[in-house]
């Protein structure tokens, strides 16, 4: 869809909610979802051109499943989730999966008791999972993950590796050039205000050889917001998108805010200072950032309402895409042209949301 909202192509009329995302070459999208229920609890995976054709079911299995590319666009990472208990909140078992673009040499990654996610190497050669193959995931109400660790394994299912051996969960950021990681112990600085749970540092580490640089020894959380938590690098590596929690006092009173600052952490630029939650993306080429706004506080959880605006990096040139009422979702295409939005212009309850496309520039 264009910004006057002409030239609409629509990838789904299933009647539950679909979401989407753009193969590398933005030649193709991978829609999770389900053309016969509502239940989101049953969603497969498929694979269609952007124009709508040629239309690939990936899976067609119990529970659902979530999908991510691989860089050059040919495998299908794969998320399985089984459902172990029949009560709210589900309990899972997840595994992982990779498989051809075109549903062929499926390979079964993990067969763990517990609930993995797995993330791409930006080669494609590896996949990294955060996951602990000897013992179940623990669940308190509040945080899954406490026994998490990172492992690497290659595509094949071959090589594993543990990288992490840390009491609480860990977080991965890229280097731009897939050459190094980030490795930080952010869920764990936030779980600080839960006793027995402790802060970890950041480490870069060496991707091929493995090798491991401790950059921060953070505190642990004492004191009020503001809070900072670094996000992501831009593509070129200049610069980081932060996230803020501001408000003081309890979390669960806090709100949080995107930045954007050098990556000597010099030249701070304030994106938003808006009343409720805000998560941001970078463009392709690192010239905007894509924000969703929703509105409560960092603790609530799911929202029942989001938009979706752009805005440069400078701060300037705010744009919001959309005005719905209900709650959407957005991501880039490959050369930062269009972004793909999941969401419905007419319907808040969040069970008819559908897919669309809109061209934010003439790139």
């Amino acid at each position: 869809m264009d910004v006057d909202g002409s030239n609409v192509v629509q990838l789904t009329d299933w009647p539950g909610n679909e979401s989407g995302s753009w193969s590398p070459d933005g030649s193709s999208v991978l829609i999770e979802g389900s053309p016969n229920s509502t239940d989101w609890e049953e969603d497969d995976l498929f694979v269609v051109d952007a124009d709508g054709s040629n239309m690939v079911q990936l899976t067609d299995w119990p529970g659902f499943e979530r999908g991510s590319w691989s860089s050059d666009g040919s495998r299908i990472l794969i998320d399985s989730y089984r459902i172990l208990i029949d009560s709210y909140p589900h309990d899972y078992n997840t595994d992982l999966f990779v498989v051809d673009v075109d549903g062929s040499n499926m390979v079964q990654l993990t067969d763990w008791p517990g609930d993995e996610s797995g993330t791409w190497f930006p080669d494609g050669s590896r996949v990294l999972i955060s996951g602990n193959p000897k013992e179940e995931q623990i669940f308190d109400g509040d945080f899954y993950g406490h026994n998490e660790d990172y492992y690497v394994v290659d595509v094949d299912g071959s090589n594993l590796v543990q990288l992490t051996d840390w009491p609480g969960a860990e977080r991965v950021d890229w280097f731009p050039d897939g050459s190094r990681m980030l490795i930080s112990g952010l869920i764990s600085v936030v779980e600080s205000l839960i006793p027995g749970v402790e802060s970890s540092g950041v480490y870069e580490v060496d991707v091929d050889e493995l090798d491991w640089v401790q950059l921060t020894d953070w505190p642990d959380y004492i004191g009020s917001f503001p809070y900072f938590i670094l996000r992501s690098w831009s593509p070129d590596g200049s610069r980081v998108l932060v996230y803020s929690l501001v408000g003081g006092g309890p979390i669960e009173h806090a709100t949080r805010d995107i930045y954007v600052v050098g990556a000597d952490w010099s030249d701070w630029i304030r994106l938003t200072d808006w009343p409720g939650n805000e998560w941001g993306s970078w463009s392709p080429d690192g010239s905007q950032i894509l924000i969703h706004s929703e509105p409560g506080n960092f603790w609530d959880g799911y929202e029942e309402e989001r938009d979706v605006f752009v805005v440069d990096v400078d701060g300037s040139n705010m744009v919001q895409l959309t005005d719905w009422p209900g709650y959407e979702w957005g991501s880039w295409s490959s050369d930062g042209s269009r972004i793909l939005i999941t969401g419905n212009p007419d319907n808040a309850d969040g069970d008819e949301d559908d897919v669309f496309v809109i061209r934010v520039s003439s790139r």
